[in-house]
């Protein structure tokens, strides 16, 4: 027959046995219901990564369909318009005096006078009956005696008449030229010495000379009126030192001593 120490070692060991048994359960537990956490979590990105894909595909559809919706409206009054434009040529084509329908090209206009498509001026791609708007590729628009806008190359290059584009000018810094070796306009460059030097640019030498002496005459022109307003600026600081000095010594000796002296200068003459 057992005693009670043994049966109280007995109680004692299955209570430890017990409750290791329910800390090995818990951590079960808790592992099962982490992985479970963590399989669902894995799943609802998964089911967000699916929803983004098919949100920007579908705002990609939307946008697409947009976009062409806009081009068939386009399109569509691109259209109604050269119906609309045929058509009122058709109506008024007895005025004009024609049985066709006028069409102007890219590089013409409709003059209302004669009724009849007319060219643009040289090289303009887009004009109207009044000025050109548009020029080719690499002319400018300038303005000609503030009377018309024109069609002319771009500094930099000429006219070439055999292909009827502009060319850059083979000369380094030239502005203006006439064919691609003859410049007729050059930047100006002033050495060390302050004079102009026209070396670098090939231009005719009597035109390299009388620009060289209009531009010096410039210089001269107004180095002598810097040199003319030093001189006035230091006169007028002489005279202003000179006051200044004056009022000091009347202000510390006052008028008196000035009056005694000129009274004592008259007694003794």
């Amino acid at each position: 027959m057992a005693n009670f120490q043994e049966i109280r070692d007995f109680n004692y060991k299955y209570e430890i046995k017990q409750q290791i048994s329910n800390q090995v359960q818990f951590q079960s537990y808790f592992i099962l219901n982490t992985w479970q956490q963590y399989e669902e979590f894995k799943s609802l990105l998964q089911m967000q990564k699916k929803e983004s894909i098919l949100y920007f595909l579908e705002l990609r559809l939307l946008v697409k369909e947009e976009i062409s919706l806009q081009n068939q409206i386009i399109e569509s009054m691109s259209k109604e318009n050269i119906e609309n434009t045929k058509m009122y040529f058709k109506i008024n084509q007895k005025n004009y005096g024609s049985e066709k329908i006028c069409e102007c090209q890219e590089n013409e206009y409709f003059n209302t006078d004669s009724k009849k498509c007319v060219q643009c001026d040289k090289n303009c791609k887009l004009c109207n009956q009044q000025e050109c708007i548009e020029c080719e590729d690499g002319f400018q628009i300038k303005n000609i005696n503030q009377l018309r806008n024109m069609c002319l190359c771009k500094m930099g290059t000429y006219y070439d008449k055999i292909s009827n584009t502009c060319k850059y000018c083979q000369q380094e810094n030239c502005l203006e030229c006439e064919t691609s070796q003859k410049c007729k306009k050059c930047e100006a460059i002033v050495n060390q010495n302050g004079d102009l030097d026209w070396d670098w640019c090939n231009i005719d030498q009597n035109e390299n000379q009388q620009q060289n002496l209009k531009q010096n005459d410039q210089i001269s022109i107004l180095n002598a009126g810097q040199s003319e307003q030093n001189n006035h600026d230091k006169r007028n600081g002489l005279l202003i030192n000179i006051l200044l000095l004056l009022s000091i010594f009347f202000q510390q000796y006052g008028l008196d001593i000035l009056c005694k002296k000129f009274m004592e200068k008259q007694n003794y003459e």
